[in-house]
């Protein structure tokens, strides 16, 4: 096959791939939707369609959970916690860590991009979830 051929077979799933709104779910810690409601930030600036899932703690975050995410269509999913040296429930963080590694590691070997889904620790939920949204426009739509 000519090489001009394959650019342009690359080109057309590269498309096909980038069209259509992303799909985005966000599961927060109580204490970091809290902290960002009240004090410096005041609000959550997410997109209106963004839903934000509060949980109890990062730490209660499930592999099935985030996987059940991905099955019901969406593009990526957002974990947001505390800092890891600052969970008032002491290894919380390291735990929903560890589920979204767990999680890269699936999808990588299902032949996803692992940057699907992310930790975000600290408090600054509007800043991550922008990085976020940002990144995965240039992985585009999951088909």
């Amino acid at each position: 096959m000519p090489a001009r051929t394959k650019q342009r077979k690359t080109r057309a799933k590269t498309a096909k791939k980038k069209a259509g709104p992303l799909r985005i779910i966000v599961f927060a810690c109580s204490r970091t939707i809290e902290s960002n409601i009240a004090g410096d930030h005041m609000s959550l600036s997410l997109d209106d369609d963004v839903p934000v899932v509060p949980i109890m703690c990062s730490g209660r975050i499930s592999i099935a959970i985030l996987i059940k995410a991905f099955e019901k269509g969406v593009d990526g999913v957002l974990v947001a916690g505390c800092n890891p040296d600052e969970c008032r429930f002491g290894f919380g963080a390291h735990h929903g860590i560890a589920a979204v590694i767990q999680v890269q590691n699936l999808l990588n070997l299902l032949g996803i991009e692992k940057e699907r889904v992310r930790f975000s620790g600290g408090r600054a939920l509007t800043e991550a979830y922008r990085s976020f949204k940002k990144h995965l426009a240039k992985l585009g739509v999951l088909k």
